[in-house]
């Protein structure tokens, strides 16, 4: 699971996110407040990525507390539901 959006769940982190995403020094655009997309990858390709909880390689709209699963799962969007990803993972 990688992120490449700082807003994230409404939570009590998520003010803190918005800032961490928009002031520190960041390399991209992309990131979930603390950590880049890009760093996330490890060097795989970001095309195998998507949306969806029951991707694989997961591209949440989640920040970093969201995908530490602080805030279980958002209510309307796949893309906002980490746990739910986690229970379908095949390992």
């Amino acid at each position: 699971m990688c992120s490449d959006s700082y807003i994230g769940l409404f939570s009590m982190y998520q003010a803190p996110s918005i800032l961490g995403g928009t002031m520190i020094s960041h390399k991209s655009k992309k990131n979930d407040a603390l950590v880049e997309f890009q760093s996330c990858l490890g060097g795989l390709d970001e095309n195998r990525f998507g949306n969806h909880y029951l991707d694989r390689f997961y591209r949440p709209q989640l920040n970093h507390a969201d995908t530490a699963f602080l805030n279980g799962d958002g209510l309307l969007k796949d893309s906002q539901k980490p746990k739910k990803w986690f229970e379908c993972l095949e390992l």
